[in-house]
Order: structure tokens, then C-alpha cells, then sequence
């Protein structure tokens, strides 16, 4: 294995300028709509709370 090592030819180091643009990589789709769901359930169980909450208080008062 050392001979073989030894014939191969050493490997030039390019230097690439710095694109004027930076894109930033897309994330899953799956991941995407995987958050999607847990704000939207999210959002869902704190109006239920907040409504729930103010019929409590309702009640109380009234």
C-alpha cells in the first residue's frame, strides 16, 4: 500500500474566488411543513385556552 501511495501524483491546491452571491441551502420540505403543523396546533391550543379562560371568567363574575 506504501508504494502505491508513493506513485500517485500530489494534488494541486486551486484557488477559487468568493462568489459575489451566497444562496442559502433550502431545507426539507418535510421539515418545512413538520413546523408548520407545530405553530399551527400551537396557535390552536392557546386560543382554545385563552377562550376557555374567558368563559371561566364569565362564569365568576356573572
Amino acid at each position: 500500500m506504501k508504494e502505491r501511495a508513493m506513485k500517485q501524483k500530489p494534488r494541486i491546491q486551486r484557488h477559487y474566488s468568493d462568489p459575489d452571491l451566497y444562496m442559502p441551502a433550502m431545507p426539507p420540505l418535510g421539515l418545512i411543513n413538520a413546523l408548520e403543523r407545530k405553530v399551527q396546533k400551537w396557535w390552536r391550543q392557546r386560543a382554545e385556552r385563552r377562550q376557555a379562560a374567558a368563559l371561566r371568567r364569565s362564569r365568576a363574575s356573572g
